[in-house]
């Protein structure tokens, strides 16, 4: 049998840089970030590369030493909604910014050296790290392995003495402020319900300003739940405050780790025969957009996850740009949103 080899060309960056009436160096320039370019001729020029299929070669562009147009991203997956929503902005704005993301789900730290490995083999131009607890002073060799990269941004819930670009997603004034509120309303009994291994430092939070005023809160009514997302959250909600209390009812405030579990522990309670926020105050996290819809309006703390997208791009692209600046520091605080399901 005779085989006949057919040659499929491929839009090369000549084609692309014709098409765009600019010379090759600049279409170069344009995917690769080494010099500026005119926003106007970078936009034709990616107007040009996206109606011909062109796709620059990154792994080769790093093996001569140019930028890849790549960023790493460790993240975590595994928990509420929220987080894998905030993972996709992030990749989105990304490519539309000419960057491919390469997503590694934060499990744990100990895959946090292979996720940095891997991403070095890429070599990607820079990196970013979600610290969801804040234990990234504990482990100081991943400092030595993202000196390596070019731009390095770490998103955590607590200030961090790092040599690297850190945004703190500030969660603490929200929660002591959601307790105050509690507080000044007349409320003595409270009950924080939350993951106890993942959101420890938003339930210490909550807590403090009780103790402050003399209210010492027992360790029986932190009650640990598993973030799921929707009708799950309900059913797993009802199943653990049966078993934490039965039929009684013994606290007049709660917060929940998220307004699915909120929206759970409210049906519960009506199913007891109690009025919220008359008999108990409830408070959310997240601030679902339908908050504000359900009645009683749903209380929660409020994210700003935008704001943290737009200072990982603002961070990264100032670093990769001026690589010989001193680390910055961005804070971006949550906000307690008050409404009828607080009093």
């Amino acid at each position: 049998m005779d085989f006949i080899i057919v040659r499929i060309p491929s839009t090369s960056i000549y084609q692309v840089a014709k098409l765009a009436g600019v010379s090759p160096v600049t279409v170069s320039r344009v995917f690769s970030n080494t010099a500026p370019v005119a926003a106007a001729t970078r936009k034709r020029v990616l107007d040009m590369a996206q109606q011909t299929g062109y796709q620059p070669n990154p792994l080769a562009a790093g093996l001569r030493g140019a930028k890849t147009n790549t960023i790493g991203m460790l993240w975590s997956l595994g928990g509420p909604h929220d987080s894998e929503s905030m993972a996709r902005r992030v990749t989105r704005r990304m490519q539309q910014l000419g960057y491919t993301t390469y997503l590694a789900d934060q499990v744990e730290w100990k895959s946090t050296h292979k996720a940095l490995h891997d991403f070095a083999q890429r070599r990607v131009d820079g990196v970013v790290i979600q610290d969801l607890t804040g234990v990234y002073n504990t482990f100081p060799q991943i400092t030595r392995e993202l000196a390596g990269f070019g731009a390095a941004v770490i998103v955590s819930a607590v200030p961090l003495d790092v040599p690297h670009d850190l945004i703190v997603q500030d969660r603490t004034m929200a929660m002591r402020e959601a307790a105050r509120h509690l507080i000044n309303t007349g409320r003595t009994r409270p009950i924080a319900v939350a993951p106890t291994d993942s959101d420890r430092l938003k339930i210490d939070a909550f807590l403090q300003p009780w103790t402050e005023q003399g209210i010492q809160v027992a360790q029986d009514r932190v009650i640990n739940v598993h973030h799921e997302d929707g009708a799950v959250a309900v059913e797993t909600l009802f199943k653990v405050m049966d078993a934490a209390f039965g039929d009684e009812v013994p606290f007049d405030a709660a917060w929940c780790s998220s307004d699915e579990e909120a929206v759970g522990l409210i049906d519960w309670l009506r199913s007891r025969g109690k009025r919220v926020p008359e008999d108990v105050a409830v408070v959310g996290f997240n601030d679902d957009p339908m908050s504000a819809y359900l009645w009683p309006r749903l209380a929660s703390v409020r994210r700003y996850d935008d704001q943290v997208v737009e200072q990982i791009e603002a961070l990264l692209m100032q670093r990769l740009q001026q690589p010989a600046l001193p680390p910055q520091r961005r804070y971006v605080e949550m906000k307690f949103v008050q409404r009828e399901s607080a009093g």
